[in-house]
C-alpha cells in the first residue's frame, strides 16, 4: 500500500460493513471482494480501502495512517476528548 493514493478505512465485520460498501460502490467505485482481504485497491479511482476494527478507525485517522474513515455516530461520540 505504499503509494499517493488515498487511504479509506472502514469496519471490517460489523453492522456497518456492508452499507459502506453499499455506499462506496453505489459511488461508483470498484474494488475487490472485501471479505477475504486486509485492504483493496481500487481499479477507477486513487483509493486504497482498509478494512480493520472499528474501534481502530479513529485512532487511524488521528495518526494518519489512514486520510478517511466510516464510523457510526456512537464512536464519534465516545472518542470525543
Amino acid at each position: 500500500m505504499k503509494n499517493d493514493n488515498l487511504k479509506l478505512a472502514i469496519q471490517k465485520d460489523g453492522r456497518l460493513t456492508e452499507d459502506a460498501v453499499i455506499f462506496l460502490r453505489s459511488a461508483g467505485l470498484q474494488f475487490e471482494n472485501y471479505k477475504q482481504k486486509l485492504f483493496s485497491s481500487c481499479r477507477n479511482f486513487p483509493l486504497e480501502i482498509v478494512y480493520v476494527r472499528d474501534d481502530d478507525i479513529p485512532d487511524y485517522v488521528a495518526t494518519g495512517a489512514v486520510d478517511l474513515g466510516i464510523v457510526g455516530q456512537n464512536l464519534i461520540n465516545e472518542t470525543k476528548p
